[in-house]
């Protein structure tokens, strides 16, 4: 309908819908990058394929690689400075309660992951944040749906007691799933309801950081319980780091 196609549509046929679709993808970058940089909802035109796509914005950055590479300590990276400031800015926004997601976009090599380790242990020293980490695997993906998110509320729960109490009283069948070695049956609804009632709690003892690692492996049921509790972290003290590679993430037209 954008381009006044009918579903036989064929782009390799009509070179100019494809001349069309590529402005039409730098208009919606320079509009977000300018005057829609606050619009709560996305809308983009992926490559290769020409049905617009709605998302909820995310703030995004892209990882260049440093001047200098070296680490100089267990806190700070030397040529990270900018970056790192741009996630203490994403993190003092989410204290004033105002939770979000940030994603970190590197290719191979680039430091994605070393830089956020350092940012987790600076908010975990300086603010006694909450943090939870969990990575992506593509040969889990046919595995539990849902490692990813228990991998990170299990980093959660075993970093301190009350915090896996709270877990247990909260999102009893995600602490079963974690501790209890069970798998019962459980619809997408509640496992949302019982995480966003687990989140809305912890955030009311101190801010929480969440870590999800190359998310270009995640499978589907991941990412969509991810866009379902988006919504529900904004007014919480909660920021949420995804870190992935933007190759892979085009190569496998990931969800």
């Amino acid at each position: 309908e954008v381009f006044d196609q009918g579903g036989d549509f064929n782009s390799r046929l009509q070179s100019i819908i494809r001349t069309a679709a590529h402005r039409l993808r730098g208009t919606l970058q320079r509009y977000y990058d300018d005057e829609g940089s606050t619009d709560p909802i996305a809308i983009s035109v992926p490559k290769g394929r020409y049905v617009p796509e709605f998302w909820p914005r995310e703030h995004r950055f892209a990882l260049t690689p440093p001047a200098k590479p070296n680490r100089i300590d267990s806190h700070s990276l030397v040529g990270r400075a900018a970056d790192m400031e741009f996630l203490d800015q994403e993190f003092r926004l989410a204290l004033s309660g105002q939770g979000h997601l940030v994603c970190v976009v590197a290719e191979p090599g680039i430091g994605k992951t070393r830089l956020v380790e350092s940012f987790l242990k600076k908010v975990q020293r300086d603010n006694n944040a909450h943090i939870g980490t969990g990575r992506c695997r593509l040969q889990l993906q046919s595995g539990d749906p849902y490692q990813v998110w228990l991998d990170i509320l299990s980093s959660l729960g075993d970093s301190r007691e009350e915090t896996k109490e709270l877990l247990h009283t909260a999102a009893a069948t995600w602490w079963k799933r974690i501790y209890a070695n069970e798998s019962g049956e459980a619809t997408i609804f509640r496992l949302r309801r019982e995480m966003e009632e687990f989140f809305a709690q912890l955030a009311k003892i101190g801010p929480i950081v969440i870590f999800m690692d190359d998310l270009h492996w995640a499978d589907i049921a991941t990412i969509d319980l991810l866009n379902q509790i988006l919504p529900s972290l904004r007014s919480l003290k909660v920021l949420l780091l995804a870190a992935y590679r933007q190759s892979d993430m085009m190569i496998r037209q990931n969800p």
